[in-house]
């Protein structure tokens, strides 16, 4: 029997969305995943504390992304590892978890133009297959050599950010197709983003 091809798609999730959720569907699809595990950060490292959402509300959310596609399993390994969140710490702490798996770390374009910012970039690629998601190219400042380690799949970009939904509660706007209907009522349910 082969090893389990798992995904992960990380990130703040404030709010997760349906971009995020239609490329991780697609990655899964189009790489015969049989898993993609959805990590909300804990303490993002290029973020104050004040800057994100209580961790139990982005947590619930994605939980809630969670529930109407099999494909998605929310994981806290963030949380129960505590302190700043580094992806390549991440990464060993799942491939120890399940070492027989084949490991696919999802990305959008836009993320790989910071991974030269990031903690060990290159012990990253060399733990996991990073997988982009494409966004306009001209979005792109990354290190070239990042380009040549990388698949990219050709998926269409939903232009759609957590900033923008954010923005749009604090004005009164609806969100209503932007999030899963679920968040949308969390969201209002819980009064997040009105400041």
């Amino acid at each position: 029997m082969s090893s389990a091809k798992i995904g992960i798609g990380g990130g703040v999730f404030d709010p997760i969305h349906v971009g995020h959720l239609f490329l991780f569907s697609e990655c899964a699809n189009r790489l015969g995943l049989d898993k993609i595990l959805l990590i909300p950060t804990f303490k993002a490292v290029h973020k104050a504390s004040d800057e994100m959402t209580e961790y139990k509300h982005r947590r619930e959310m994605v939980r809630l992304a969670c529930e109407r596609n099999t494909l998605f399993l929310l994981s806290e390994i963030e949380k129960e590892q505590g302190g700043p969140s580094y992806t390549i710490q991440t990464i060993r702490a799942l491939k120890a978890e399940k070492p027989a798996a084949e490991w696919f770390f999802i990305v959008g374009l836009d993320n790989l133009g910071k991974m030269a910012d990031w903690y060990h970039p290159d012990e990253i690629l060399k733990e996991v297959t990073v997988v982009v998601g494409s966004r306009p190219v001209d979005t792109v400042s990354s290190d070239p050599k990042f380009k040549d380690q990388v698949i990219f799949l050709d998926i269409p970009q939903l232009d759609i950010s957590s900033t923008e939904i954010r923005a749009r509660v604090r004005k009164g706007q609806s969100i209503k197709y932007l999030v899963p209907r679920e968040i949308e009522e969390y969201v209002s349910e819980k009064k997040l983003y009105l400041k």
